[in-house]
């Protein structure tokens, strides 16, 4: 019998080494390699970089079959305070996935959330459709509302045209998550070095300028006009879907690739 916990980030330290190995089994494309996530020491430590997180935990009698985080966050967007839940990491095994087991963790939100807006986000197959933004908004209420843009920029790309950047996005703020949440490559086992750009006035982060060595990920609203700029000189992105339930607002630009 499958039983749904809620778990305040309070509650979820003595679940960590479970949670590690449970996110052990999952594995994910990039280019010619696959990748790991790795949140370490704390799995929600990321998390409440974004807001106050709580964990959804799936038990097969003591093994853990799923989680789903929902982050509660004040989010400033066109002047405005929205109180929204951000839904992220919704993970069942394997041997669970033919089943309604993410149905389940995403009612056991909903039966507990006290705010009406909630948005996910979910990355599109380079060359399918995405199976998991399609089941997502059949859901009640539930729809495909944008597009996000991502680029990949290596050191000199971003060097190169950081001034356009700054003109068309504003202020430039860069993120590094190294230790709460690792892209570990299966080709080296180490860590890729990675900073995810946040822009405009409302911008913040501590990783200051451009690294040599790392990769710089920019993520747009595909409605941009800084996405067709960047499009032109050669940078080809990845796209994700935003799934979202009664949010007001049609501008996904304050979405950061460091939050997905």
């Amino acid at each position: 019998m499958i039983r749904i916990e809620a778990l305040e980030s309070s509650e979820t330290h003595e679940w960590n080494e479970e949670l590690t190995a449970f996110e052990r089994q999952f594995r994910y494309p990039l280019g010619d390699d696959y990748f790991r996530i790795d949140h370490g020491a704390r799995y929600l430590a990321f998390f409440e970089t974004l807001g106050a997180p709580r964990l959804f935990a799936a038990l097969d009698d003591e093994r853990l079959v799923g989680v789903l985080v929902a982050v509660r966050r004040d989010l400033e967007i066109e002047g405005r305070i929205h109180v929204a839940d951000y839904l992220g990491d919704l993970k069942v095994v394997a041997d669970r996935r033919q089943g309604i087991l993410s149905r389940r963790l995403l009612r056991a939100f909903d039966e507990t959330s006290t705010v009406r807006c909630a948005y996910g986000v979910s990355m599109n197959p380079r060359s399918a459709p995405n199976r998991v933004a399609h089941a997502l908004a059949s859901l009640p209420g539930v729809e495909v509302a944008g597009t996000l843009a991502l680029f990949s920029l290596d050191f000199e790309a971003i060097t190169r045209i950081e001034a356009e950047c700054i003109r068309a996005l504003g202020k430039l703020r860069w993120i590094d998550h190294a230790g709460c949440k690792d892209i570990v490559l299966e080709r080296t086992g180490t860590p890729m070095p990675l900073l995810h750009l946040r822009h405009g006035a409302g911008s913040h982060g501590d990783a200051g300028r451009p690294r040599p060595g790392y990769v710089h990920m920019i993520c747009l609203d595909e409605t941009h006009t800084f996405v067709g700029r960047l499009c032109e000189l050669g940078f080809e992105p990845a796209t994700a879907s935003v799934l979202a339930r009664n949010c007001p607002w049609g501008d996904w630009s304050f979405v950061s690739s460091g939050d997905i």
